[in-house]
């Protein structure tokens, strides 16, 4: 049946109830609802938003961030104080890429989580998603760019494709990537991401439309009579008793919109954890599952002790190099400006005029981010070894289990990104977004209340961090300084931020220190480990010491990987569900 109201729901039993209506949350309701002799219900803090042109059209960087609109539809949750300033909090907000890393998933399994390798991911990722190609992307693309697209991928509901416009400023940008002596990469879909390439989109290419969770899980079995979502559900709690093999989820509370009355439904079979990295932990630790010093200092009983709610948690973190595009009108000699750029939206009047070339399917919107380069710390720093070698001993004599058992799996697997986007303040000045994809801090959290969960992200705890995104800045002015790229920019590039006055190893530090930011990538609060490497589930993503409380969401990845996380968690959803059924 389709969104249902808090009478329908309260009070009620259902054999699944699931709590986060988003990327994971979905993809498990939808497929457990296959079967018709289950009732299923997702219960999801936001509103419906469906049919949000915020959400739907592409094209826009950030519109739907609560600290830019008011609209709601993310949730950005503050941080304790950084030595960030500008940095004030980390949340949830939609993604739109697809990239995979083979080596981190085959680490997952040797932390003890069998099954979870490469074979089985590339099986069940097969299942959420279809790339379908645009051939008005293709024709502005070289061969190389689009030979790893060049057969068919996939046969799920979520559509995959390229956006029908690219900035000419972003198809140089990959060749310069070439020309600096990264490679096309060989198999970004195939686990290997490492070279530059072209990043698919979750974008229908038929409607021109993004294709999300809604659009693909909800929309397509929303008639379905057992299956049922109510929005604006925030949870507080699971009920839980002593059951035959361990502790039992009953029920579930939650209050619904603002009168602040706490409702509850009845679970019959289990409860699904979809909420994300920050607010899974705080339910199971305002549930009693957790730390015990923890749950004392917000005086909530114990009821399972697990060390590990809250730990482990893992960012990307990224800040952008801003460009002035070169001036052909002050300038004699011949070059030429992007086709289109951003700043056709700047003013009410443009945006309208865009909005309406976007329904012919034309102008900027028709864009998208699609140039990505993943390269090893090498490629970016001359001291590579060096800050490798002094991260692995400080590691190794750490003693937090979780990182002992990382540093003897990844070696030196760090990786980085860059890609082109508007710069938010002017939208016709490109800037080169570098990426830190595999940090060395390890944040925590803690609950206070089942409103917003106290989040202390401890960036630069390891110095490492900090030298490397250093060496970031410096290897992205040198490709600002590259052909053909460079043909986009005075003949000395006139950087807006920093700027030149920044460029001493000191000056790009604090600069780095005070403006990184996060790209929203979460992870590893309830991590899949063994319980002594302080696990929180296991690889069935059964919370530890529970009969039918499970997690499928970015909280149980043990180690990040080195690319956007969105593929994988859908990819968690689908096996999430094929584990609840048996067929995993």
């Amino acid at each position: 049946m389709p969104l249902i109201t808090v009478g329908e729901a309260t009070d009620k039993s259902f054999d699944y109830v699931v709590v986060g209506g988003g990327t994971a949350g979905l993809v498990v309701a939808a497929r457990l609802s296959e079967n018709p002799d289950v009732s299923v219900l997702v219960l999801d803090a936001g509103k419906p938003n469906l049919d949000d042109v915020l959400i739907t059209r592409p094209g826009q960087y950030g519109p739907h961030s609560p600290n830019l609109t008011t609209t709601g539809i993310s949730r950005l949750f503050p941080s304790f104080t950084q030595a960030a300033e500008n940095f004030r909090g980390i949340g949830e907000k939609p993604g739109w890429k697809l990239s995979l890393e083979l080596l981190l998933l085959d680490y997952w399994e040797r932390l003890g989580n069998p099954k979870w390798n490469w074979d089985t991911y590339e099986k069940y990722i097969q299942r959420v998603a279809t790339f379908y190609p645009n051939e008005d992307f293709s024709s502005k693309m070289s061969a190389d760019a689009l030979k790893v697209w060049d057969k068919k991928w996939g046969q799920g509901p979520l559509k995959l494709s390229h956006p029908k416009n690219i900035l000419d400023v972003s198809i140089k940008l990959q060749e310069t990537f070439v020309a600096l002596g990264l490679p096309w990469a060989q198999a970004p879909n195939g686990g290997n991401p490492a070279g530059t390439y072209l990043v698919a989109n979750t974008l229908d290419p038929e409607t021109n439309g993004r294709s999300y969770a809604t659009s693909a899980f909800f929309t397509p079995n929303a008639e379905r009579k057992n299956l049922n979502v109510l929005a604006g559900a925030l949870v507080h709690k699971l009920n839980t008793e002593t059951g035959k093999t361990g502790l039992k989820a009953t029920s579930v509370d939650f209050s619904y919109g603002s009168d602040g009355v706490v409702y509850s439904v009845q679970v019959k079979k289990e409860v699904i954890l979809c909420a994300g990295a920050l607010k899974s932990p705080q339910i199971l630790e305002l549930s009693g599952i957790g730390r015990p010093d923890v749950l004392n200092k917000i005086n909530v009983p114990v009821k399972i002790a697990l060390e590990g709610v809250g730990e482990n948690v893992q960012d990307h973190n990224f800040m952008g190099l801003t460009y002035a595009l070169f001036d052909t009108v002050t300038k004699s000699h011949e070059r030429r400006l992007p086709t289109r750029t951003y700043d056709a939206l700047l003013t009410p009047d443009q945006f309208a005029h865009q909005v309406e070339l976007y329904k012919k399917n034309e102008g900027v919107f028709m864009m998208g981010i699609s140039e990505m380069a993943y390269a090893g710390l090498a490629t970016m720093s001359p001291r590579a070894e060096d800050l490798i070698a002094r991260q692995r001993q400080k590691i190794e004599s750490d003693n937090t289990p979780t990182l002992q058992a990382a540093t003897t799996s990844t070696k030196s697997c760090f990786a980085e990104c860059l890609t082109v986007v508007p710069d938010s303040n002017s939208l016709g000045s490109p800037a080169l977004c570098p990426s830190l994809l595999q940090p060395r801090h390890d944040p925590r959290q803690d609950r206070q209340s089942h409103e917003h969960p106290d989040y202390d992200p401890h960036y630069f705890e390891h110095e490492f961090d900090r030298q490397v995104l250093v060496d970031m800045v410096r290897f992205v002015r040198k490709v600002a300084r590259t052909a053909p790229v460079s043909d986009f920019f005075d003949p000395e590039p006139v950087e807006l931020n920093p700027g030149p006055q920044v460029n001493t190893d000191a000056e790009i530090a604090d600069w780095v220190t005070k403006y990184i930011g996060t790209t929203f990538h979460v992870c590893g609060s309830l991590s899949m480990l063994p319980r002594d490497k302080r696990g929180v589930v296991d690889a069935q993503l059964k919370v530890y010491g529970t009969e039918n409380i499970r997690v499928a969401d970015l909280s149980i990845v043990p180690l990040h990987f080195a690319a956007h996380p969105v593929a994988s968690v859908y990819t968690i959803g689908e096996m999430a569900s094929a584990i609840i059924r048996g067929e995993l």
